[in-house]
């Protein structure tokens, strides 16, 4: 609960300026010092995640070690993706299933890779799971390709 607590204050910090940077970075901060005490699984996985999306607009350096650290953190789980259709076809989050965890949101590779595109490129590959490798290098990919048109 802190966890959250510390992540929305940030980020709601973050929103507000350039010159609230510093204390945002202070929040997330703690929240790294209670996920590093964190078991490691799933739960954790998602929060580092989420914890490397809030530090890209104040530290991409300590974004993309995040994102490192949720890689090893999923790679580490024992169980594989499955290909479950009714898991996916009503949009649930399976806290079990890597791909599920990872592909609950999208962005922070898409983040990354308009600060550092080879370097996002190279972490996706990380993934031990080939469907998370694929899902997360199309969401590096997709930062290059130009925006969809709508038909008038």
């Amino acid at each position: 609960m802190r966890l959250n607590a510390f992540l929305i204050v940030a980020e709601r910090i973050t929103r507000s300026g350039e010159t609230h940077k510093k204390e945002a970075a202070a929040w997330l901060d703690e929240a790294q010092l209670l996920l590093n005490s964190a078991p490691a699984g799933a739960q954790k996985a998602y929060k580092l995640l989420e914890l490397a999306r809030s530090y890209i607009q104040i530290d991409a350096e300590t974004a993309f070690k995040n994102t490192g650290r949720a890689i090893d953190t999923i790679n580490g789980l024992s169980r594989q993706t499955v290909g479950d259709e009714t898991q996916w076809q009503f949009l649930r989050n399976n806290p079990s299933d890597p791909l599920s965890v990872f592909g609950s949101d999208t962005r922070l590779f898409e983040s990354l890779a308009r600060i550092d595109y080879d370097r996002t490129l190279t972490l996706a590959g990380r993934f031990n799971d080939p469907a998370l490798v694929i899902a997360s290098q199309l969401s590096v990919v997709r930062t290059n390709l130009p925006p969809v048109r709508s038909q008038p």
